[in-house]
């Protein structure tokens, strides 16, 4: 969530609504909700406080330290020049949240990217060499959803389907598990992911897709008790509102913690409600997982397009701040494409959609669709030769047209403003995760 509102303009999403003009697209400003407090660890102040025994702690020996890309450090003095920040000034560290020392020493120039443990878990088919995304996804009766579907964006669809179908009614792309063809993924738990984190810390950051794939993993990992977080969480004016998620209690001796910060195009700037200083937090994670891609339109004023070369030079800049501020490890998630008139879907694809499958009216013709596979290529190379993960989730989102906001959306009835881009939740989100676990296990990788 962001410190001001939460903001969402859900860039890419289906708005249809001729009577407004395009500035008047926006999304849904969330608001604290009135009276709610925000229980609070003994620990760790602001941050959010989970019930239940804890069992045995884990203990992990550090990697050997080290660089892999061979930055010296007047490469690194001049890559802070040229960004413009200044090391003493960021916040340091809190080590007290881990329960190992830094993989990577703060004397490290620069970081190696890569996650610096050896398999922990693996399956009899490990998915090497990107198998994961080569598969299908299939409908599975007996499969329940992971957790209650709460709030006015991610529970919207249920809503809607009970409207239909009768209170409790199961949601088809719920019941639907991404398979791949010739590798297995290790299906998710939350003791797996806990302790395929490894005693590390998590930072998300990116666009509002990233924001509420955060938002999903908090529930799959039972928090909230099912509140909404944005309502739970919150942002008002003027003052900080969102707050960090203390997760895996069960397996820590102090709980790790989870963080997001939405900046749609990863600048180094700042503005209300969209774009935050992402890169003032980082040095304070041990794992960060990055994504940009789908936003199409200048956070300041969205009827500025920002170009696919701008958006590169964003990107590399993005770069370019982790590399000078970062010493973990780095995940970079792909970007898929909407899929226009999503409605009308009733069951997952067989192929991804061509470039000529976007419609060039408007208002599909603002969110350019079919100049992500470009973005993607550019980006992919970029943080994979700069020694990052990538978690590509792009061929199996792609085929799933079911789950997204839609009709949904919760401004449909007002001003017909549909969502073809942003999911759900429960729905593909969580199978993000479950290939981010998979990757931190060592199942998943190149």
């Amino acid at each position: 969530p962001s410190d001001d509102t939460h903001g969402h303009s859900f860039v890419g999403g289906d708005v249809v609504h001729p009577t407004h003009a395009p500035a008047d697209i926006g999304g849904v400003a969330h608001a604290t909700a009135e009276g709610s407090a925000v229980e609070q660890s003994p620990d760790h102040p602001g941050v959010e406080a989970t019930t239940g025994s804890p069992q045995s702690p884990i203990e992990y020996t550090p990697a050997p330290t080290g660089r892999l890309d061979g930055a010296t450090l007047s490469e690194r003095e001049k890559l802070l020049q040229e960004v413009r920040v200044n090391l003493d000034h960021l916040p340091k560290p809190k080590n007290d949240s881990l329960q190992e020392p830094a993989v990577l020493s703060a004397a490290d120039v620069g970081g190696v990217y890569r996650n610096p443990y050896p398999p922990m878990e693996q399956s009899a088919r490990p998915c090497t060499d990107g198998r994961h995304t080569r598969g299908a996804w299939v409908f599975d009766a007996a499969k329940k959803p992971p957790y209650p579907s709460v709030g006015e964006i991610l529970g919207s669809c249920q809503r809607g389907w009970e409207a239909k179908h009768g209170p409790g009614a199961v949601r088809p792309e719920t019941q639907y598990r991404w398979v791949p063809d010739s590798c297995d993924l290790i299906p998710f738990s939350e003791e797996k992911f806990c302790k395929a984190l490894r005693g590390r810390d998590i930072m998300f950051a990116g666009d509002s897709l990233n924001d509420h794939w955060h938002a999903s993993l908090v529930y799959l990992l039972g928090l909230m008790r099912g509140n909404d977080i944005y309502r739970k969480e919150g942002t008002v004016q003027r003052k900080r509102a969102c707050q960090t998620h203390a997760i895996c209690h069960r397996y820590y001796k102090r709980p790790l913690r989870l963080y997001f910060l939405t900046n749609q195009l990863l600048q180094q700037t700042s503005m209300r409600n969209r774009n935050h200083k992402w890169w003032k937090h980082i040095r304070q994670y041990s794992l960060l997982v990055l994504n940009a891609g789908s936003w199409m339109r200048d956070p300041t004023n969205e009827e500025r397009e920002v170009s696919d070369s701008e958006y590169e030079g964003h990107i590399k800049h993005a770069a370019k701040l982790v590399r000078a501020l970062f010493n973990g490890t780095v995940i970079w998630r792909t970007t898929y494409q909407g899929h226009p008139y999503c409605w009308k879907y009733d069951k997952p694809l067989t192929e991804e959609l061509r470039a000529e499958d976007f419609p060039t009216v408007p208002p599909y013709k603002r969110y350019r669709w079919a100049a992500i596979p470009g973005r993607n290529r550019f980006a992919t190379r970029l943080w994979r030769e700069a020694g990052a993960h990538i978690l590509d989730v792009t061929r199996p989102t792609n085929l799933m047209p079911l789950g997204h906001l839609g009709q949904n959306h919760p401004k449909f009835a007002l001003r017909n403003t549909t969502d073809c881009l942003h999911y759900c939740a429960p729905g593909p989100y969580d199978t993000w995760s479950e290939m981010l676990m998979n990757l931190l296990l060592g199942n998943l990788g190149p």
